[in-house]
């Protein structure tokens, strides 16, 4: 939007949850205005995401906040939601949602590897590269298990691409099965050419 800056997504448990601020130029009443509706609007978005996409099932609001440049108070609490929806405790409740922006941010793709021509590159770490790369010459088959946050879910969709774009294999041709309901939303979107179960 004409005016705006930046988004930031501040995530603090202490503060009560997740804030989003759009920074942006104007201090005109009017514009302002303007750029808090895009606040809210943008705020929505982020959370409808985290909770269909990114398949958490917490109770956590998304306040958002306007931010001129000449700005230097802030108020981040936001007493529009009950006192449950704050992240403050447990902390199983902001690992929750954590775990779910790190979904949806992982189906945004990559500048950097949109460049190279190579899918997630910079997010794969030395171990997930090399169990693409390498063991693909010896398994067609993955079996992939780990903690939440490990990058299974950028493990399998890459290994899914290169397998097929080696093998040169057909949609039918591969199969994933996977029990969450929001990674397998996430897989169907990053691969929307394979069978996803």
């Amino acid at each position: 939007m004409d005016g705006v800056i930046c988004d930031l997504l501040l995530v603090s448990r202490n503060m009560g949850g997740l804030h989003l601020f759009t920074l942006c130029h104007s201090s005109d009443r009017e514009e302002f205005l303007e750029f808090l509706e895009y606040g809210r609007e943008a705020a929505r978005s982020i959370k409808r995401s985290l909770v269909k996409d990114g398949a958490c099932s917490e109770k956590f609001y998304i306040s958002y906040h306007v931010v001129s440049c000449n700005t230097t108070e802030l108020a981040l609490r936001d007493e529009r939601y009950p006192q449950g929806y704050d992240l403050q405790s447990p902390r199983g409740k902001l690992n929750e949602v954590l775990k779910a922006l790190v979904i949806i941010l992982a189906t945004i793709p990559s500048t950097l590897s949109n460049k190279l021509g190579v899918g997630i590159m910079n997010l794969l770490t030395r171990e997930q590269f090399q169990l693409v790369y390498q063991q693909i010459e010896v398994n067609k088959e993955l079996w992939i298990k780990g903690a939440a946050g490990t990058g299974k879910t950028l493990v399998a969709v890459e290994f899914m691409r290169e397998l097929q774009r080696r093998e040169k294999l057909d949609k039918e041709e591969i199969l994933c099965v996977c029990e969450n309901a929001g990674i397998r939303n996430q897989i169907k979107y990053e691969l929307n050419s394979f069978l996803i179960l």
